[in-house]
């Protein structure tokens, strides 16, 4: 009698990436845990969808002149700001209040890019909120600017935003560690965002031009100056610049404080 031997054949994937495709793996394992309930998330998309509807019809009655740098920005604007609405806050602080942190803190991975693929596992399926924004596109397609490098301007900004957004998040969830709970805290961080980063008021109407150099005006308001021509290069290589130095400040700002709140870490739930 023979016997035949299983031979392992790794996916393309694990091919490609070798030993990183654990973080491949937790990013599909996510998103499938985050997909589950569909028509609940349907109804979060619409609720996100429906804001802008209402942001515009509000810009539209103002009869301003600039009627096309308007809609350009509110349009565009929240597309590019749907790209960054991460839940990593939400995420850690329930993992820290319920005692699952407390397994996952002794495993042997690095906790910031699990935490960070989690959260782009969960990005990739809210963005699907763009859906919505396809009848504002068609409807208002001739008042719109589309502009070839605008659009890679705002890729190399998404990275950046993605940066900033994640370590801001992670920062407000490690609240957690002092707080009993912190639900209150997170849904404020997210209302505080979005009003600073321009979604509500465009942050150039705002005579208090100190907003502008605050992190949150990297989710809106200077990705979309700059893809509607409003800054100079010059202007946009301080924009750049100091997107990369707030993506260090708040890098090592994260590390500290969640060292911080190791100390102080009870396991509640366990």
């Amino acid at each position: 009698m023979t016997h035949t031997t299983a031979t392992y054949k790794p996916t393309f994937m694990q091919k490609l990436l070798g030993r990183n495709y654990k973080w491949w793996y937790v990013m599909v394992f996510n998103f499938r845990s985050a997909s589950a309930y569909a028509f609940s998330d349907l109804f979060y998309y619409l609720n996100q969808a429906i804001i802008v509807y209402i942001s515009i019809a509000i810009w539209g009655f103002s009869q301003r002149d600039d009627t096309t740098d308007t809609l350009t920005y509110l349009i565009i604007g929240n597309i590019f700001l749907s790209l960054l609405l991460l839940n990593n806050h939400w995420r850690f602080a329930d993992e820290v209040f319920s005692g699952k942190f407390s397994s996952r803190y002794i495993l042997p991975i690095n906790l910031f890019k699990f935490y960070f693929f989690n959260a782009i596992a969960y990005l990739s399926k809210v963005s699907l909120v763009i859906i919505f924004y396809i009848p504002l596109l068609f409807i208002n397609r001739n008042l719109i600017q589309f502009s070839l490098q605008g659009l890679l301007y705002l890729f190399v900004f998404l990275i950046l935003a993605l940066l900033i957004k994640f370590f801001y998040n992670f920062i407000v969830g490690c609240s957690v560690f002092w707080l009993t709970n912190s639900d209150g805290l997170l849904s404020f961080s997210e209302t505080t965002a979005m009003v600073l980063s321009g979604s509500f008021i465009p942050l150039s109407l705002i005579n208090f031009k100190l907003i502008e150099y605050l992190p949150f005006a990297y989710f809106l308001h200077h990705p979309m100056q700059i893809y509607l021509g409003k800054y100079t290069p010059l202007e946009t290589f301080y924009v750049f610049t100091g997107g990369i130095v707030w993506c260090l400040v708040l890098y090592f700002l994260a590390k500290w404080v969640f060292k911080m709140g190791l100390k102080r870490n009870e396991a509640v739930g366990l």
